[in-house]
C-alpha cells in the first residue's frame, strides 16, 4: 500500500512536471509566432518600398517618354496659381459595366450605354457641362487606378460620343493620370481587387502644391495617406439606383 501511494505521487509530479513543460512549450510557440508576424510585416514593408521605387522610376519614364495623353500639361509662369481638383472615373464621373444584365437594365432606366465588347461605360447626367465649368476654375487631375490601356479606350469611348469639351482626351486641357501614377498596396486588397493609393506625394514630384488641392473619389481608401481635409467621398455612382433625370450630383 505504502509503495503505491508513492507510486501515485511519483505519477502526480510527473503529469505537473509535464503540464509545466507543455505550458513553456505553448510560450516559446507565441513567440515564435510574434516572430514570424514581424518577419512578415517587415517582408511586407519591403516589398512596398520596392512597388514605390518602381512607380517613381516609371513616373521619370513617362515623363522622359513625353507620351502624347499622359505628359504633364505646361503651365506659362505668368498664370495665377490655381486650386488643383482631382477626379476619379469609375463611380464619380461614369460607371463601367460588363453584366449584360445589368446594361439592359440601366438601358431601360434611360441611360446611355457606350463603348464596345470590352468596355462598356455609363457617363453621368451633365458629365459635359460639369467639366466645361471646372476646367475654367481649376487646375483639373483626372486620375484613375485603372490601366493607360484600360483608360483610353473609355476615354475613346465618351469623347465619339461628345461627353467630353475639347482638348480633355489629348490631355491639353487637362491632365490624365493612370494606375501608373499610382502605389499599389501589397499584400491588401478590396473584394480580391488590388488597391491602388493615389498618394499626394506624387502630386509634390509635379511640383503641386498639396495645400491646394480636392480629390473627389468614391474609395476613401485610395487616399489614406492624404490629409483627410482634401477629399471628399460621394456615394459611387451607380445607374440602377436612379434615373438620369433623377442623378442630380455633378449639376449640383
Amino acid at each position: 500500500m505504502h509503495d503505491q501511494s508513492n507510486l501515485q505521487e511519483v505519477v502526480a509530479k510527473l503529469k505537473q512536471e509535464a503540464a509545466e513543460l507543455q505550458t513553456r512549450i505553448d510560450e516559446q510557440r507565441v513567440q515564435l509566432v510574434s516572430i514570424q508576424e514581424l518577419e512578415t510585416q517587415v517582408n511586407l514593408k519591403s516589398k512596398e518600398l520596392v512597388m514605390l521605387q518602381a512607380n517613381i522610376d516609371k513616373l521619370h519614364e513617362n515623363a522622359a517618354a513625353g507620351s502624347s495623353l499622359f505628359r504633364p500639361m505646361p503651365i506659362p509662369p505668368d498664370i495665377p496659381r490655381q486650386k488643383t481638383l482631382i477626379l476619379d472615373l469609375n463611380g464619380v464621373l461614369w460607371k463601367i459595366e460588363r453584366s449584360a444584365t445589368t446594361l439592359r437594365q440601366a438601358k431601360d432606366l434611360g441611360w446611355p450605354v457606350l463603348g464596345s465588347r470590352t468596355t462598356w461605360v455609363v457617363p453621368r447626367s451633365g458629365l459635359r457641362e460639369f467639366l466645361e465649368q471646372v476646367l475654367e476654375l481649376f487646375c483639373v487631375i483626372i486620375w484613375t487606378s485603372r490601366t493607360e490601356r484600360n483608360t483610353e479606350l473609355v476615354l475613346e469611348a465618351l469623347e465619339s460620343a461628345g461627353c467630353f469639351p475639347p482638348g480633355v482626351k489629348s490631355g491639353q486641357a487637362c491632365r490624365i493620370w493612370s494606375q501608373s501614377h499610382c502605389d499599389k498596396v501589397e499584400g491588401v486588397s478590396k473584394n480580391g481587387i488590388p488597391i491602388f493609393m493615389k498618394d499626394f506625394a506624387t502630386l509634390e514630384f509635379w511640383n503641386i502644391s498639396t495645400r491646394d488641392v480636392l480629390m473627389i473619389d468614391d474609395s476613401p481608401e485610395k487616399g489614406m495617406t492624404n490629409s483627410p481635409y482634401s477629399a471628399l467621398y460621394p456615394p459611387t455612382f451607380t445607374p440602377l439606383v436612379t434615373s438620369p433625370d433623377d442623378d442630380t450630383y455633378l449639376n449640383s
